[in-house]
C-alpha cells in the first residue's frame, strides 16, 4: 500500500524483517519503522538507519522491582504507588532514536 508510511513492530526482529519486506519494493526510505525491547542488536539497527525508534526496557530492573514488591506486600500489604504524573508503576524505559530516519525527505 503506497499511503503506509509508518510501521510499528511487537519487537526488534520483527522490525528488521519489515525492513527487508519495504527494501524488496524499494521503500525502506519511505516508510518510518518503530518498534519495542532495545535489546543491542535492535539498537545496531537504529544506528545503522534500519529502525526508526525503539523503546529499550531493562528486564532485569523490572522483575528486581517486581519482586521487591511483592516483598514488601507480603511483609506489610502495600502495594507500589503509581509513579508521579503516570496512572501506573514506572520501571524505566528509555527511547532510543535515529534522528535521521524520523525526518522525511
Amino acid at each position: 500500500d503506497p499511503s503506509v508510511n509508518l510501521v510499528y513492530t511487537i519487537n526488534e526482529p520483527a522490525a528488521a524483517g519489515a525492513y527487508e519486506a519495504l527494501r524488496a519494493v524499494g521503500r525502506e526510505k519511505e516508510v518510518l519503522i518503530v518498534s519495542i525491547d532495545g535489546g543491542c542488536p535492535g539498537v545496531k539497527n537504529i544506528r545503522d538507519g534500519v529502525i526508526g525508534a525503539t523503546s529499550m526496557q531493562f528486564p532485569l530492573l523490572m522483575a528486581s522491582l517486581g519482586v521487591e514488591a511483592i516483598v514488601t506486600f507480603a511483609k506489610s500489604g502495600a502495594k507500589p504507588s503509581n509513579t508521579p504524573g503516570l496512572n501506573f508503576y514506572n520501571t524505566g524505559v528509555e527511547l532510543k532514536k535515529n534522528h535521521k530516519r524520523g525526518k522525511r525527505q
